[in-house]
Protein backbone atom coordinates (compact mmCIF):
# COMPACT_ATOMS: atom_id res chain seq x y z
CA UNK A 1 0.00 0.00 0.00
CA UNK A 2 2.83 2.40 0.83
CA UNK A 3 4.45 1.78 -2.57
CA UNK A 4 1.15 2.59 -4.33
CA UNK A 5 0.92 5.87 -2.40
CA UNK A 6 4.54 6.73 -3.24
CA UNK A 7 3.96 5.87 -6.91
CA UNK A 8 0.90 8.15 -7.02
CA UNK A 9 2.91 10.95 -5.39
CA UNK A 10 5.68 10.54 -7.96
CA UNK A 11 3.25 10.57 -10.88
CA UNK A 12 1.73 13.77 -9.48
CA UNK A 13 5.18 15.35 -9.06
CA UNK A 14 6.05 14.54 -12.68
CA UNK A 15 2.76 16.07 -13.90
CA UNK A 16 3.56 19.20 -11.86
CA UNK A 17 7.09 19.32 -13.28
CA UNK A 18 5.76 19.14 -16.84
CA UNK A 19 3.19 21.87 -16.13
CA UNK A 20 5.87 24.14 -14.65
CA UNK A 21 8.13 23.59 -17.67
CA UNK A 22 5.29 24.44 -20.08
CA UNK A 23 4.59 27.63 -18.15
CA UNK A 24 8.32 28.37 -17.69
CA UNK A 25 7.44 28.77 -14.01
CA UNK A 26 10.93 28.66 -12.53
CA UNK A 27 9.74 29.72 -9.07
CA UNK A 28 7.69 26.52 -8.85
CA UNK A 29 10.11 24.29 -10.79
CA UNK A 30 13.25 25.15 -8.85
CA UNK A 31 12.19 23.80 -5.44
CA UNK A 32 11.25 20.41 -6.88
CA UNK A 33 14.78 19.88 -8.25
CA UNK A 34 17.56 18.49 -6.10
CA UNK A 35 20.45 20.92 -5.55
CA UNK A 36 22.77 18.32 -7.12
CA UNK A 37 20.57 17.80 -10.20
CA UNK A 38 22.16 16.20 -13.25
CA UNK A 39 20.01 16.67 -16.37
CA UNK A 40 21.05 15.24 -19.75
CA UNK A 41 19.14 16.89 -22.59
CA UNK A 42 18.19 15.20 -25.87
CA UNK A 43 21.25 16.74 -27.53
CA UNK A 44 23.54 15.17 -24.92
CA UNK A 45 24.27 18.40 -23.05
CA UNK A 46 24.61 17.93 -19.29
CA UNK A 47 23.21 20.66 -17.03
CA UNK A 48 23.31 21.12 -13.29
CA UNK A 49 20.38 22.74 -11.48
CA UNK A 50 21.53 26.30 -12.14
CA UNK A 51 22.20 25.63 -15.83
CA UNK A 52 18.93 23.76 -16.30
CA UNK A 53 16.84 26.50 -14.73
CA UNK A 54 18.71 29.13 -16.76
CA UNK A 55 17.82 27.34 -19.99
CA UNK A 56 14.10 26.75 -19.36
CA UNK A 57 12.21 29.60 -20.98
CA UNK A 58 15.43 31.41 -21.92
CA UNK A 59 17.36 29.15 -24.30
CA UNK A 60 14.30 27.14 -25.22
CA UNK A 61 10.56 27.08 -24.74
CA UNK A 62 8.47 23.94 -24.52
CA UNK A 63 5.22 24.12 -26.50
CA UNK A 64 4.07 20.57 -25.80
CA UNK A 65 5.06 17.91 -23.32
CA UNK A 66 3.44 14.55 -22.80
CA UNK A 67 4.51 11.52 -20.83
CA UNK A 68 3.60 7.96 -21.79
CA UNK A 69 3.00 5.23 -19.24
CA UNK A 70 5.58 5.38 -16.47
CA UNK A 71 7.39 2.48 -14.88
CA UNK A 72 8.14 3.53 -11.32
CA UNK A 73 10.31 1.51 -8.94
CA UNK A 74 10.32 2.78 -5.37
CA UNK A 75 13.24 1.99 -3.06
CA UNK A 76 14.30 3.22 0.36
CA UNK A 77 14.52 6.98 -0.08
CA UNK A 78 14.67 7.06 -3.87
CA UNK A 79 12.74 6.00 -6.94
CA UNK A 80 13.51 5.31 -10.59
CA UNK A 81 11.00 6.49 -13.19
CA UNK A 82 11.23 5.36 -16.81
CA UNK A 83 8.86 6.26 -19.62
CA UNK A 84 8.27 7.79 -22.99
CA UNK A 85 8.50 11.55 -23.36
CA UNK A 86 6.99 13.43 -26.29
CA UNK A 87 7.69 17.11 -26.56
CA UNK A 88 7.95 20.05 -28.90
CA UNK A 89 10.74 22.47 -28.11
CA UNK A 90 11.49 25.84 -29.71
CA UNK A 91 14.99 27.33 -29.65
CA UNK A 92 14.35 30.91 -28.57
CA UNK A 93 17.31 32.37 -30.48
CA UNK A 94 16.50 30.82 -33.89
CA UNK A 95 12.85 29.84 -33.65
CA UNK A 96 13.80 26.32 -34.75
CA UNK A 97 11.18 23.80 -33.65
CA UNK A 98 11.97 20.23 -32.66
CA UNK A 99 9.34 17.59 -32.04
CA UNK A 100 10.84 14.55 -30.40
CA UNK A 101 9.89 11.24 -28.89
CA UNK A 102 12.37 10.05 -26.33
CA UNK A 103 12.83 7.64 -23.47
CA UNK A 104 13.40 9.41 -20.19
CA UNK A 105 14.99 7.88 -17.12
CA UNK A 106 14.72 9.83 -13.89
CA UNK A 107 15.91 9.31 -10.35
CA UNK A 108 13.84 10.97 -7.65
CA UNK A 109 15.14 11.33 -4.07
CA UNK A 110 12.96 11.75 -1.02
CA UNK A 111 14.13 14.59 1.18
CA UNK A 112 12.13 16.05 4.06
CA UNK A 113 9.09 13.98 2.98
CA UNK A 114 9.15 15.50 -0.55
CA UNK A 115 10.21 13.92 -3.82
CA UNK A 116 12.94 15.90 -5.59
CA UNK A 117 14.17 15.20 -9.10
CA UNK A 118 17.84 14.26 -8.79
CA UNK A 119 18.78 12.90 -12.21
CA UNK A 120 17.17 12.97 -15.65
CA UNK A 121 18.57 11.41 -18.81
CA UNK A 122 16.73 11.65 -22.12
CA UNK A 123 17.52 9.64 -25.25
CA UNK A 124 15.81 9.76 -28.62
CA UNK A 125 13.90 6.61 -29.46
CA UNK A 126 15.39 4.56 -32.27
CA UNK A 127 13.69 5.05 -35.63
CA UNK A 128 12.05 1.94 -37.00
CA UNK A 129 12.67 0.91 -40.54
Amino acid sequence: MLEETETAELEARERERCDYILAANLDALGPMLSDDLAHVHLNGVLDDKVGYLASVGTKFSVEHIERGPLQIRVYDGFAVMIGELRQTIVANDTGQRLSATAMSTQVWRKQDRRWLLNTCHNAMLAQEG
